[in-house]
């Protein structure tokens, strides 16, 4: 230790209570800032935290339900036209989906979209059958 309490690195040290040296500690390192958002498709980016507004069935089991959170991985684009737009969504049930914006909405506006009334009366969740 020198005489402005630094070691041989330039570190400053000092005796402690029982004579063994400490090192300061160094100044805690900033946070790195959160990466760029990266605009997909209808007001998603990647990485955004969703919740699904539909159920669908794979191999006749109910795998994806209202409700299920996950998070944007892409987008694929049919034509140029807004209803081809899917966006491929990692569930947290540990499988994949392409949706459509609509069939999706950000977790946090999950309640509020929930609450939406849609045409012919129908909720959000609601069971219906094609005729």
């Amino acid at each position: 230790k020198d005489l402005h309490g630094r070691d041989s690195s330039g570190n400053h040290v000092s005796d402690c209570e029982d004579g063994v040296l400490a090192t300061a500690a160094a100044e805690p390192e900033q946070p790195a800032p959160p990466p760029p958002r990266i605009p997909l498709a209808a007001g998603f980016c990647l990485g955004d935290a969703v919740r699904s507004l539909v159920s669908r069935l794979r191999g006749g089991q109910r795998v994806l339900e209202l409700g299920h959170e996950g998070k944007v991985m892409g987008v694929v684009l049919g034509s140029s036209k807004d209803e081809d737009v899917r966006l491929l969504v990692q569930f947290q049930q540990g499988f994949d989906w392409l949706l459509a914006p609509g069939q999706l909405c950000a977790a946090t506006d999950y309640s509020a979209a929930r609450a939406q009334v849609l045409p012919g009366g129908h909720s959000c969740g609601s069971r219906v059958r094609s005729l």
